[in-house]
């Protein structure tokens, strides 16, 4: 399909030159809609696998690019006392992963994002917790769905000016 680039990770054209490698925004900067804000926390009552008792909130950013067909988004995980990013998660919604840049996961901590020492144990949280919540995967999904739809439009529309928010 003509315009249609980077399943997963993708090649970049000489035309993407001109663009960023991947447009990503925190959900909840693009849409203000019911049914809650762009994130999920999980809090631990008590310290498990190496991550301190606390509450870990896991902030959703989405491709926006309109040119691209990905269904990939990432996980900013933010936590502790004061609060820090603490990981960063790619999540493919695609079951195929990111077969096409060679990694066999779905889920895995984004090497070209900050990390932490919890990293690893903040994976196996999402793994644990919110991967097997099926509402909450079904979220995920259909607020891709927005996003995308919400960067075509963007896209049609064009540059604004400075100061000026889009409707």
């Amino acid at each position: 399909m003509s315009g249609r680039r980077r399943r997963s990770g993708g090649r970049r054209t000489p035309e993407d030159e001109e663009r960023p490698s991947w447009f990503v925004t925190a959900y909840h900067e693009i849409v203000t809609l019911p049914g809650g804000p762009g994130y999920r926390s999980v809090e631990l009552l008590y310290p498990q696998n190496g991550l301190p008792a606390g509450e870990y909130g896991f902030v959703e950013y989405y491709c926006t690019d309109s040119r691209c067909d990905c269904r990939n988004l990432h996980l900013n995980v933010y936590g502790g006392e004061p609060l820090s990013h603490l990981a960063t998660i790619n999540v493919s919604l695609d079951p195929g992963g990111f077969a096409d840049l060679g990694v066999e996961e779905q889920y895995f901590l984004d090497p070209f994002n900050p990390q932490s020492e919890y990293s690893p144990a903040l994976l196996e949280l999402f793994r644990e917790n919110l991967l097997a919540d099926e509402a909450y995967m079904g979220r995920l999904e259909e607020r891709m769905h927005i996003a995308k739809r919400i960067g075509r439009r963007n896209a049609e529309r064009g540059p604004q000016p400075t100061g000026v928010p889009r409707q």
